[in-house]
């Protein structure tokens, strides 16, 4: 039985109208992000389009081979938070009233959370999004500019903020997010790395250059002067030592911390042996450890190596800042989904407006003493890269003169099923 061509060529007009219908908006939502992200423009493109034939098709009802002069189904027509869902890259829909009218499955990956419905303040919380947001509602231009968030992990995002005129389904704007993570922290980092790295590295180095010149000239035939001197340019030495290994150290975390070690490991082997090598430490400063631990195995996933130095190093803190000041506590305890390790100290404490800082390199709450308690002022950044990479949580909380507690917590290994 032969097909009906007026009704083919109705078929195809409804599909290319659709098509048309949907296409204007989105491309002119999108056409900055793709002249100024640096992504190639057909790669978008070519997303932006695979996405339109996909609503549009599923919508459609094609004609069936042998079917003649029936009347044709009506096809569901595709609105525009259907091609949003679909779309290759994070976009959020905001209403009238700053909430979140929609966020795609891209978006939702990137932020690695559900966001619709959630007022924009919420969502982000940074200071130049949210004020982008309030003028472009109030009829602004679009907007384009980077901004950082912490959640769910240290990022730089690129956004494109675009009106919709008229509305779109309740929707007044488009935002159009990008990760430039890699580009922008990188950069600052070895910013960053040099300018510190340098200044750290000048005052041992003066020293030992001061030292030298003395015992080539007034100290030249002064052996108690020699000894006196060379025993400080050793300490200087052990200091700068410490300071390249924990660099070395530092930059090979950094290297793989998007990579989640795979190797299974017991917790609780993992602190009795950071609580072994730190022991003498603590008998030399007259600090006493308390430590409670489950006597059962603790399974996560990790670097043994890594999470030890973890541990280690938050001990080694408290030992140095709190010492004979009162006992030193250290436990372990297992939630449905995290091993929670803590530990607490009843030292000084630490102000408020300090503690956000403390992961940061060569951060010191008194810049002035250089050799705060022999230490290189890496050790908690150390301690945070490692946590992240092992996709843990810490958390500090200290207040002035009641001493400092750190709280790590890392994901148990689920048991199989039986």
């Amino acid at each position: 039985m032969a097909i009906d061509p007026s009704h083919d060529a109705d078929a195809r007009a409804v599909w290319t109208a659709r098509l048309l219908d949907l296409s204007f908006p989105v491309v002119g939502a999108l056409a900055a992000t793709v002249l100024t992200s640096g992504t190639a423009p057909i790669v978008v493109i070519g997303g932006v389009a695979g996405a339109l034939v996909r609503v549009v098709w599923s919508g459609a009802t094609p004609l069936r081979k042998g079917a003649a002069k029936a009347v044709p189904a009506v096809p569901r027509r595709a609105s525009a938070l259907d091609l949003a869902a679909a779309l290759p890259v994070p976009l959020i829909l905001i209403d009238g009233a700053g909430r979140v009218r929609m966020a795609n499955p891209a978006a939702e990956t990137l932020l690695q959370r559900r966001v619709s419905g959630q007022d924009i303040s919420l969502v982000f919380r940074s200071p130049s999004l949210l004020s982008a947001v309030e003028e472009a509602l109030r009829g602004g231009p679009e907007t384009r500019f980077d901004f950082r968030v912490h959640r769910p992990r240290e990022m730089i995002l690129s956004a494109t903020i675009t009106p919709l005129t008229p509305d779109t389904e309740g929707a007044r704007l488009a935002l159009v997010l990008r990760d430039v993570s890699d580009r922008s922290l990188v950069a600052e980092a070895r910013s960053d790395f040099v300018a510190n790295a340098s200044h750290e590295l000048r005052t041992p180095l003066a020293a030992i250059s001061g030292l030298v010149e003395t015992l080539q000239g007034p100290a030249r035939d002064d052996p108690a002067a020699q000894e006196r001197f060379l025993g400080m340019i050793a300490k200087q030495t052990t200091r700068m030592t410490r300071l390249v290994n924990d660099l070395l150290s530092l930059s090979r975390i950094e290297a793989d911390e998007n990579i989640l070690p795979g190797s299974e490991q017991n917790l609780a082997d993992i602190l009795r042996d950071a609580l072994a090598a730190v022991r003498p430490l603590a008998e030399e400063g007259g600090a006493h450890l308390d430590v409670a631990l489950p006597d059962t195995a603790v399974a996560v996933r990790g670097s043994r190596h890594e999470l030890t130095q973890v541990f280690i190093n938050l001990i080694e803190n408290a030992i140095k800042y709190a010492g004979a000041s009162g006992p030193i506590h250290v436990s372990a305890q297992i939630t449905d989904t995290d091993a929670v390790v803590t530990v607490a100290d009843s030292g000084p404490g630490i102000e408020a407006e300090h503690i956000p800082r403390l992961t940061e390199r060569f951060f010191r709450v008194d810049p002035e003493d250089r050799n705060a308690k022999s230490g290189t002022g890496l050790g908690l950044a150390i301690v945070k890269h490692i946590i992240n990479r092992h996709r843990g949580g810490l958390e500090i909380t200290s207040k002035p003169e009641a001493g400092a507690v750190f709280t790590v917590s890392l994901p148990l290994i689920a048991p199989e099923p039986r």
